[in-house]
């Protein structure tokens, strides 16, 4: 299962706790029963400002907080490969 984890090093995973629903694996350390990661736009989001009218958007654009952020491997696989 840690290797699995492992494998999502420098990938992004849906995030509910997050303000864009997408955060990135920065580094899985199994040692400390630590994940590192940050908020991300997702892949599939539009965040250009600009409807696709290529008018501006009136819709709220949420934003990803900055800095860096910790959950336990218990939440990460949780979040990243979800419970059956």
């Amino acid at each position: 299962m840690i290797n699995e984890l492992v494998g999502y090093e420098g990938k992004q995973f849906s995030d509910n706790f997050s303000n864009t629903n997408s955060s990135l694996c920065l580094k899985v350390d199994a040692e400390n029963d630590t994940v590192y990661y940050q908020e991300c736009y997702s892949q599939y989001g539009n965040f250009t400002g600009k409807n696709i009218k290529g008018e501006k958007r009136t819709d709220e654009l949420r934003h990803p907080r900055t800095g860096l952020k910790t959950m336990t491997l218990h939440q990460f696989y949780g979040a990243a490969i979800g419970w059956i």
